[in-house]
Protein backbone atom coordinates (compact mmCIF):
# COMPACT_ATOMS: atom_id res chain seq x y z
CA UNK A 1 0.00 0.00 0.00
CA UNK A 2 1.36 3.16 -0.94
CA UNK A 3 1.70 6.24 2.22
CA UNK A 4 -0.50 8.94 1.67
CA UNK A 5 2.33 11.50 1.83
CA UNK A 6 -0.36 14.96 2.67
CA UNK A 7 -3.49 13.31 4.18
CA UNK A 8 -2.37 10.39 6.20
CA UNK A 9 -4.71 7.35 6.03
CA UNK A 10 -6.38 8.73 3.12
CA UNK A 11 -6.87 6.53 0.00
CA UNK A 12 -4.43 6.70 -2.97
CA UNK A 13 -4.70 6.32 -6.49
CA UNK A 14 -2.44 5.04 -9.23
CA UNK A 15 -2.95 7.34 -12.31
CA UNK A 16 -0.11 5.86 -14.26
CA UNK A 17 3.17 3.82 -14.42
CA UNK A 18 6.34 4.39 -16.68
CA UNK A 19 10.08 3.17 -16.36
CA UNK A 20 12.79 5.28 -15.15
CA UNK A 21 14.39 4.91 -18.22
CA UNK A 22 12.01 7.65 -19.42
CA UNK A 23 13.87 9.70 -17.37
CA UNK A 24 17.42 8.28 -17.10
CA UNK A 25 17.24 8.96 -21.21
CA UNK A 26 15.57 12.35 -20.71
CA UNK A 27 17.76 13.82 -18.33
CA UNK A 28 21.37 12.42 -20.19
CA UNK A 29 19.86 13.58 -23.82
CA UNK A 30 18.82 17.34 -22.48
CA UNK A 31 21.29 18.21 -19.23
CA UNK A 32 23.95 15.55 -19.62
CA UNK A 33 23.27 14.50 -16.53
CA UNK A 34 22.90 10.61 -15.01
CA UNK A 35 20.86 10.68 -12.77
CA UNK A 36 21.19 6.79 -12.50
CA UNK A 37 22.52 6.95 -8.85
CA UNK A 38 19.42 8.97 -7.74
CA UNK A 39 16.79 6.22 -8.93
CA UNK A 40 18.65 3.41 -7.83
CA UNK A 41 15.68 1.75 -5.74
CA UNK A 42 13.15 1.26 -8.55
CA UNK A 43 12.70 0.53 -11.95
CA UNK A 44 9.12 2.07 -12.14
CA UNK A 45 7.64 5.26 -11.17
CA UNK A 46 4.12 5.78 -10.19
CA UNK A 47 1.82 8.95 -10.58
CA UNK A 48 -0.72 8.97 -7.48
CA UNK A 49 -3.24 11.07 -6.66
CA UNK A 50 -4.41 11.60 -2.49
CA UNK A 51 -8.05 10.88 -2.29
CA UNK A 52 -9.02 13.91 0.28
CA UNK A 53 -6.87 16.83 -2.20
CA UNK A 54 -6.31 15.57 -5.82
CA UNK A 55 -2.72 16.09 -5.17
CA UNK A 56 -1.02 14.12 -7.97
CA UNK A 57 2.64 12.84 -6.74
CA UNK A 58 5.34 10.44 -7.62
CA UNK A 59 6.19 7.42 -6.07
CA UNK A 60 8.74 6.02 -4.56
CA UNK A 61 9.78 9.51 -2.27
CA UNK A 62 13.24 8.06 -2.29
CA UNK A 63 14.07 9.66 -5.79
CA UNK A 64 14.19 13.29 -4.94
CA UNK A 65 17.50 14.86 -6.27
CA UNK A 66 20.12 15.79 -3.79
CA UNK A 67 22.48 18.52 -3.45
CA UNK A 68 25.03 17.56 -6.05
CA UNK A 69 22.22 17.07 -8.91
CA UNK A 70 20.43 20.49 -8.01
CA UNK A 71 24.40 22.17 -8.33
CA UNK A 72 24.60 20.54 -11.28
CA UNK A 73 21.47 21.40 -13.10
CA UNK A 74 22.17 24.95 -12.20
CA UNK A 75 24.54 25.03 -15.07
CA UNK A 76 21.98 24.40 -17.42
CA UNK A 77 18.86 26.23 -15.88
CA UNK A 78 18.25 30.43 -14.85
CA UNK A 79 16.95 31.12 -11.81
CA UNK A 80 15.85 34.53 -11.73
CA UNK A 81 15.97 36.72 -8.49
CA UNK A 82 12.72 38.47 -8.81
CA UNK A 83 9.64 36.60 -9.95
CA UNK A 84 6.01 37.28 -10.29
CA UNK A 85 5.34 35.59 -6.97
CA UNK A 86 8.10 37.64 -5.18
CA UNK A 87 6.07 41.37 -6.10
CA UNK A 88 2.69 39.44 -4.95
CA UNK A 89 4.51 38.23 -1.77
CA UNK A 90 5.78 41.31 -1.05
CA UNK A 91 2.43 43.37 -0.51
CA UNK A 92 1.88 41.44 2.19
CA UNK A 93 5.01 42.15 4.75
CA UNK A 94 4.83 44.63 7.07
CA UNK A 95 7.68 47.00 8.54
CA UNK A 96 9.11 44.85 11.53
CA UNK A 97 7.50 41.59 10.57
CA UNK A 98 10.06 38.60 11.19
CA UNK A 99 10.34 36.39 7.80
CA UNK A 100 10.94 32.72 6.93
CA UNK A 101 11.37 32.01 3.42
CA UNK A 102 11.67 28.55 3.05
CA UNK A 103 13.99 27.34 -0.54
CA UNK A 104 15.48 31.15 0.05
CA UNK A 105 18.69 30.29 -2.39
CA UNK A 106 20.72 33.19 -2.10
CA UNK A 107 18.32 35.44 -0.23
CA UNK A 108 17.26 37.64 -3.69
CA UNK A 109 14.05 38.09 -2.08
CA UNK A 110 15.06 38.73 1.44
CA UNK A 111 17.17 40.97 0.37
CA UNK A 112 15.00 43.48 -1.57
CA UNK A 113 12.40 43.28 1.19
CA UNK A 114 14.90 44.43 3.51
CA UNK A 115 15.32 47.56 1.00
CA UNK A 116 11.44 48.38 1.10
CA UNK A 117 10.67 47.54 4.63
CA UNK A 118 12.32 48.82 7.56
CA UNK A 119 12.90 47.03 10.71
CA UNK A 120 12.55 42.94 9.73
CA UNK A 121 14.30 39.85 10.75
CA UNK A 122 14.57 37.80 8.06
CA UNK A 123 15.77 33.94 7.98
CA UNK A 124 16.38 31.44 4.76
CA UNK A 125 16.72 27.97 4.58
CA UNK A 126 18.65 26.52 1.73
CA UNK A 127 20.06 23.08 1.61
CA UNK A 128 23.06 24.39 -0.30
CA UNK A 129 26.64 24.25 1.14
CA UNK A 130 27.01 27.64 0.22
CA UNK A 131 24.85 29.40 0.98
CA UNK A 132 25.25 30.18 5.19
CA UNK A 133 25.55 33.72 5.96
CA UNK A 134 24.39 35.72 8.70
CA UNK A 135 24.75 39.43 9.28
CA UNK A 136 22.57 42.05 10.81
CA UNK A 137 18.63 41.10 10.44
CA UNK A 138 19.16 38.58 7.48
CA UNK A 139 20.73 34.65 8.48
CA UNK A 140 20.81 32.02 5.96
CA UNK A 141 20.64 28.63 6.97
CA UNK A 142 21.68 25.67 6.03
CA UNK A 143 18.85 23.40 6.81
CA UNK A 144 15.42 21.76 6.34
CA UNK A 145 12.55 23.64 7.42
CA UNK A 146 11.55 20.23 10.14
CA UNK A 147 15.09 20.74 11.48
CA UNK A 148 15.08 24.23 11.44
CA UNK A 149 11.68 23.68 14.21
CA UNK A 150 13.43 21.50 16.25
CA UNK A 151 16.31 23.72 16.75
CA UNK A 152 14.22 27.23 17.30
CA UNK A 153 11.39 25.78 19.71
CA UNK A 154 10.59 28.79 22.39
CA UNK A 155 12.15 31.22 19.57
CA UNK A 156 9.71 34.09 18.61
CA UNK A 157 7.55 32.73 15.48
CA UNK A 158 7.68 34.08 12.40
CA UNK A 159 4.66 36.70 10.92
CA UNK A 160 5.11 35.41 7.69
CA UNK A 161 6.70 31.89 6.52
CA UNK A 162 6.69 31.59 2.45
CA UNK A 163 8.37 29.20 0.10
CA UNK A 164 7.96 29.75 -3.97
CA UNK A 165 8.55 27.18 -6.44
CA UNK A 166 9.67 24.71 -3.43
CA UNK A 167 7.19 22.74 -2.22
CA UNK A 168 7.13 20.49 -5.67
CA UNK A 169 10.31 19.47 -4.94
CA UNK A 170 9.48 17.75 -1.50
CA UNK A 171 8.45 14.01 -1.20
CA UNK A 172 7.23 14.23 2.24
CA UNK A 173 4.79 17.20 2.11
CA UNK A 174 3.39 16.74 5.43
CA UNK A 175 5.62 17.10 7.74
CA UNK A 176 7.26 20.23 5.75
CA UNK A 177 4.02 21.86 5.69
CA UNK A 178 3.61 21.16 9.68
CA UNK A 179 7.03 22.42 9.98
CA UNK A 180 6.22 25.51 8.27
CA UNK A 181 2.63 26.24 10.38
CA UNK A 182 4.65 25.76 13.35
CA UNK A 183 6.88 28.27 12.81
CA UNK A 184 4.05 30.84 12.35
CA UNK A 185 2.13 32.88 15.23
CA UNK A 186 -1.14 32.20 15.34
CA UNK A 187 -2.86 34.92 12.63
CA UNK A 188 0.46 34.89 10.61
CA UNK A 189 0.52 34.15 7.03
CA UNK A 190 2.07 31.08 5.21
CA UNK A 191 2.77 31.80 1.80
CA UNK A 192 3.26 29.26 -1.07
CA UNK A 193 3.61 29.36 -4.86
CA UNK A 194 4.08 26.12 -6.90
CA UNK A 195 4.01 25.25 -10.88
CA UNK A 196 0.53 24.99 -12.07
CA UNK A 197 -0.48 22.09 -13.64
CA UNK A 198 -3.83 22.78 -14.48
CA UNK A 199 -2.43 25.81 -16.36
CA UNK A 200 -0.58 25.04 -19.89
CA UNK A 201 2.41 23.59 -18.16
CA UNK A 202 0.55 20.56 -18.20
CA UNK A 203 0.69 20.03 -22.11
CA UNK A 204 4.33 20.23 -21.90
CA UNK A 205 5.99 16.46 -21.09
CA UNK A 206 9.45 17.55 -19.93
CA UNK A 207 11.49 15.74 -17.10
CA UNK A 208 11.59 18.81 -15.26
CA UNK A 209 8.66 18.48 -13.80
CA UNK A 210 9.74 14.76 -13.27
CA UNK A 211 11.70 13.06 -10.53
CA UNK A 212 14.30 13.76 -9.58
CA UNK A 213 13.43 17.55 -10.06
CA UNK A 214 9.49 17.35 -9.29
CA UNK A 215 8.11 15.15 -6.49
CA UNK A 216 4.28 16.42 -6.77
CA UNK A 217 2.23 17.67 -9.46
CA UNK A 218 0.08 20.76 -7.32
CA UNK A 219 -2.59 22.57 -9.20
CA UNK A 220 -4.89 25.69 -7.31
CA UNK A 221 -7.65 23.42 -6.37
CA UNK A 222 -5.05 20.68 -4.58
CA UNK A 223 -2.89 23.52 -3.17
CA UNK A 224 -6.23 25.13 -1.78
CA UNK A 225 -6.91 22.10 -0.40
CA UNK A 226 -3.96 21.83 2.98
CA UNK A 227 -6.75 24.21 4.20
CA UNK A 228 -8.88 20.81 4.78
CA UNK A 229 -6.31 19.35 6.28
CA UNK A 230 -3.73 21.54 8.19
CA UNK A 231 -4.32 24.20 10.94
CA UNK A 232 -4.85 27.36 8.57
CA UNK A 233 -6.99 28.78 6.56
CA UNK A 234 -7.44 30.05 3.05
CA UNK A 235 -6.81 33.68 2.90
CA UNK A 236 -5.94 34.29 -1.18
CA UNK A 237 -5.51 32.32 -4.42
CA UNK A 238 -3.71 34.38 -7.20
CA UNK A 239 -2.57 32.80 -10.56
CA UNK A 240 0.15 34.51 -12.59
CA UNK A 241 -0.15 35.73 -15.83
CA UNK A 242 1.76 34.65 -18.59
CA UNK A 243 5.10 36.31 -18.48
CA UNK A 244 7.18 37.52 -21.32
CA UNK A 245 10.24 35.23 -20.57
CA UNK A 246 7.56 32.08 -20.53
CA UNK A 247 6.25 32.72 -23.81
CA UNK A 248 8.24 30.22 -25.69
CA UNK A 249 7.69 27.97 -23.11
CA UNK A 250 3.54 28.33 -23.90
CA UNK A 251 4.40 27.55 -27.19
CA UNK A 252 6.01 24.73 -26.85
CA UNK A 253 3.18 23.49 -24.75
CA UNK A 254 0.78 24.72 -27.52
CA UNK A 255 2.81 22.20 -30.20
CA UNK A 256 2.69 19.47 -27.66
CA UNK A 257 -1.08 20.22 -27.02
CA UNK A 258 -2.29 20.74 -30.65
CA UNK A 259 0.29 18.08 -32.08
CA UNK A 260 1.76 15.55 -29.34
CA UNK A 261 5.03 15.18 -27.56
CA UNK A 262 6.76 13.37 -30.56
CA UNK A 263 6.14 16.05 -33.30
CA UNK A 264 5.91 19.04 -31.05
CA UNK A 265 9.46 19.18 -31.73
CA UNK A 266 9.07 18.96 -35.65
CA UNK A 267 6.44 21.70 -35.67
CA UNK A 268 8.56 24.28 -33.60
CA UNK A 269 11.01 23.72 -35.76
CA UNK A 270 8.51 23.92 -38.79
CA UNK A 271 7.15 27.39 -36.89
CA UNK A 272 11.08 28.68 -37.64
CA UNK A 273 11.68 27.34 -41.21
CA UNK A 274 8.60 28.99 -42.17
CA UNK A 275 9.37 32.51 -40.74
CA UNK A 276 6.05 32.37 -38.04
CA UNK A 277 8.17 32.08 -34.83
CA UNK A 278 8.44 35.98 -34.18
CA UNK A 279 5.01 36.69 -35.37
CA UNK A 280 3.80 34.06 -33.10
CA UNK A 281 5.63 35.71 -29.88
CA UNK A 282 4.77 38.75 -30.69
CA UNK A 283 0.38 37.77 -31.00
CA UNK A 284 1.32 35.59 -27.44
CA UNK A 285 3.30 38.49 -26.01
CA UNK A 286 0.38 41.25 -26.87
CA UNK A 287 -2.42 38.89 -24.80
CA UNK A 288 -0.05 37.41 -22.11
CA UNK A 289 -1.36 39.51 -19.08
CA UNK A 290 -5.05 38.33 -19.99
CA UNK A 291 -3.59 34.76 -20.27
CA UNK A 292 -2.92 32.69 -17.32
CA UNK A 293 0.64 31.83 -16.26
CA UNK A 294 3.26 29.32 -14.77
CA UNK A 295 2.92 29.67 -11.55
CA UNK A 296 -0.11 29.31 -8.84
CA UNK A 297 0.01 30.84 -5.32
CA UNK A 298 -2.08 30.42 -2.46
CA UNK A 299 -2.00 32.33 0.92
CA UNK A 300 -2.99 31.03 4.23
CA UNK A 301 -3.63 32.17 7.68
CA UNK A 302 -2.66 29.99 10.61
CA UNK A 303 -5.62 29.70 12.96
CA UNK A 304 -6.14 31.58 15.72
CA UNK A 305 -6.14 35.29 16.68
CA UNK A 306 -6.97 37.81 14.01
CA UNK A 307 -4.46 39.60 11.85
CA UNK A 308 -3.92 42.93 13.54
Amino acid sequence: MIENPLVPGSPVVVEREFPTSVLLEGYRERYGLDVGPLLASTDTVRVCRCGATGYRFYHPFDLAGDGAFYARLQEHEYYMAWKWEHEACSGLIRDGDRILEVGSGRGDFLEEMRRRRTGLDCTGLELNPGSPREEEGLRIVDSTVEEYAASVAGRPPADVVCSFQALEHVPRVRSFLLACIGLLREGGLLVLSVPDNDGFIRHKVGVLNMPPHHMGLWTGESLRRIADHFDVELVDTLYEPLQPYHVDYWLEALYSRLFGHRLSRTAARTVRLLGLRGALRRWVGRRAGRMRGHTVMCVFRKRGEEAS
